[in-house]
């Protein structure tokens, strides 16, 4: 994999806002182009500022951003030609999923909402026809074209707007809490869209408040107070349960639960999530216990 994305003391401080603390302060990291990365932290930590840095809906305040080799330093020069067409470009490169799916959908039918973004970078009619019915068989939509996204289920609007942030052939898409208004079916519909986006190579960045969901990732970066405190594989950052729970962080449910056996004395790893793991290491623990 090559690299995608890179911050280097990447700051943002909201004007007259929180008296000038910084709700982005000094973040480095790196994203390689094809990851699948889940962004935690508590209401306030910089998690969602730090997704419309990505995609420069906000400029930084302090240090640079760099996504796809379009580098980006403090904003102090934000009405300069060149630095508008940088942020177009970017913005055709990373593609922004929100919360709330009626908030995102601009047409009355699914077809033509999907093609919005499409016609706004000009392509011809044919492109756009095809762009459509890719985005719409890719989250498994086709057959709802002419259906209008009012009459949709939550998990379904939320694919549709996945398809018109599709359309425009980005090479990563932003996760922004896109599960957190829907029913477990809609959330489950959605997480399988991004692991399928994913495994054809778009680049993932999920933000969400589901210790379950982040735990499909293959990283997790946590956010706490602007910062990021914790960055890595999603066994080895839930095995940190003391720290998540001191800045207001669950774990997964199999993971609790083993770190409870753990702590009344028995001999079981940290980190584990996966629920069919937890049960097989428990029911081995138990015939070891039954055994003695």
């Amino acid at each position: 994999m090559s690299e995608f994305l890179r911050a280097e003391h990447l700051t943002f401080v909201y004007p007259d806002e929180n008296n000038g603390i910084p709700a982005v302060s000094d973040v480095n990291l790196t994203i390689q182009k094809g990851e699948y990365v889940a962004i935690l932290g508590h209401n306030g930590s910089g998690k969602s500022t730090l997704a419309k840095l990505f995609n420069l809906i906000l400029l930084p305040t302090g240090g640079s951003i760099t996504v796809d080799g379009i580098r980006f330093f403090q904003e102090d020069d934000a009405d300069d030609a060149e630095l508008e067409e940088k942020v177009y470009s970017v913005r055709r490169r990373v593609g922004m999923v929100f919360q709330n799916p009626d908030n995102q959908l601009v047409a009355s039918i699914v077809e033509e909402d999907v093609a919005f973004g499409p016609e706004n970078l000009g392509l011809p009619s044919n492109a756009i026809r095809e762009r459509v019915d890719w985005a719409l068989d890719a989250v498994d939509m086709r057959g709802y074209a002419r259906r209008t996204p009012y009459s949709l289920s939550g998990g379904q609007k939320q694919r549709v707007a996945i398809a018109g942030v599709l359309a425009m052939k980005p090479a990563c898409i932003i996760f922004d809490e896109s599960t957190a208004m829907l029913d477990p079916r809609g959330r489950r519909e959605v997480l399988s869209v991004m692991e399928s986006l994913n495994r054809e190579g778009i680049t993932v960045l999920h933000i969400t408040h589901y210790m379950e969901e982040a735990a499909r990732a293959n990283r997790i970066i946590v956010m706490n107070d602007g910062r990021m405190l914790i960055d890595g594989p999603p066994r080895e950052v839930f095995a940190r349960v003391d720290e998540l729970k001191e800045i207001g962080l669950e774990v997964p449910q199999a993971t609790e639960l083993l770190f409870r056996l753990r702590a009344a004395g028995f001999d079981l790893p940290l980190g584990v999530t996966d629920p069919h793991e937890a049960a097989e290491l428990i029911a081995a623990l138990y015939r070891e216990v039954c055994h003695e």
